[in-house]
């Protein structure tokens, strides 16, 4: 699937604009296990299309230890979306937890395309109100006490992951430990 395809699935944008979006979407990237897409406080513009693979967003803690905020697979989009708006950097990392094909947009391309065609900007704007909801729906989770719970919270609103992203990764993005994460997947047998 490409880019334009994925985006017209959410707004219709007319064939001028696919064309314009499939030539735009041009820089191929492959990413191996363990390579960062987006260091921490680096600055990046470009958005990114995933073709294959498994990203995860994380923060540095100063411990050392990487706390998972959220994960990317095909087809969908990740980037640095604070500095995709801002210009400034989000603190957060992205690197490949599985070897990825991507395909990047540079972010004034982007953005001069939005600027361009209406049905791009409806389009981009739906796709940021999704995200939106996902992070409040995380919030919501991380304020459930129980790590059960959470785990189902989990499991009812994205089911996918559980197979997609390895445990000790999932357990990072629900605050517990890996072995509190698998105690409680068996007492529900949530697979």
């Amino acid at each position: 699937m490409k880019p334009s395809e994925l985006l017209n699935r959410i707004e219709p944008l007319g064939e001028e604009l696919m064309h314009s979006l499939d030539r735009a979407w041009n820089r191929p990237l492959q990413l191996p296990r363990g390579q960062h897409l987006i260091l921490p406080e680096e600055t990046s513009q470009d958005l990114y299309f995933i073709e294959s693979g498994l990203l995860g967003i994380y923060h540095p803690m100063p411990e050392g230890e990487e706390v998972y905020v959220g994960f990317g697979y095909a087809p969908d989009f990740i980037g640095d979306v604070v500095a995709l708006i801002s210009g400034l950097p989000s603190g957060y990392g992205i690197k490949a937890l599985r070897g990825c094909q991507l395909t990047s947009i540079a972010g004034r391309t982007w953005n001069a395309l939005k600027e361009e065609y209406p049905a791009l900007n409806r389009c981009w704007t739906k796709v940021v109100e999704q995200a939106l909801v996902g992070r409040i729906d995380r919030e919501l989770d991380l304020l459930t006490p129980s790590p059960a719970d959470r785990i189902v919270r989990l499991h009812q609103r994205s089911p996918h992951v559980f197979q997609q992203v390895p445990h000790k990764y999932l357990a990072s993005y629900l605050r517990m430990t890996p072995e509190t994460l698998s105690r409680n997947m068996s007492k529900k047998r949530i697979e």
